[in-house]
C-alpha cells in the first residue's frame, strides 16, 4: 500500500494497494469517493522515474491503449513489484531512471 494521486487531478487521501491480481486505487474527490480496480492482466507495460513530487512518476500502459499517469510514493519499488506479479524479470540495463548503463558496458 502506498499514497498516490492522479497526474493533474485532485485526490485526497489517495491510496494504491497491490494485490496478486489487481491494483486498487481509492481516494476522495470533490464529487465523492473514488475507487478503481486495475486487473494486472490488463497491464501491458509499466514505466517509472524518480524525483519530482509534482509530475507523474509511475505510468501504467494498459492493453486497450489507455495510459494511467500517477504519482506514487516509492514508484521504483512499485514498478518491480507489479512486474513480479506479472511474472516478468526486471531488466536492469536501460530500465533505470536516466538510462543508467551497467559498469561492464563502459
Amino acid at each position: 500500500m502506498s499514497r498516490f494521486r492522479y497526474a493533474g487531478r485532485r485526490l485526497f487521501f489517495g491510496r494504491a494497494r497491490l494485490y496478486p491480481d489487481r491494483i486498487e486505487l481509492s481516494g476522495i474527490t470533490w464529487r465523492g469517493i473514488h475507487r478503481r480496480s486495475v486487473p494486472l492482466d490488463e497491464v501491458a507495460r509499466v514505466r517509472w522515474h524518480g524525483g519530482d513530487h509534482q509530475a507523474a512518476n509511475f505510468v501504467l500502459v494498459l492493453r486497450n491503449g489507455e495510459t494511467l499517469s500517477l504519482w506514487v510514493a516509492g514508484s521504483g519499488l512499485w514498478k518491480y513489484r507489479v512486474e513480479a506479479c506479472l511474472g516478468r524479470r526486471p531488466v536492469l540495463q536501460g530500465d533505470l531512471p536516466g538510462q543508467v548503463a551497467s559498469a561492464s558496458a563502459a
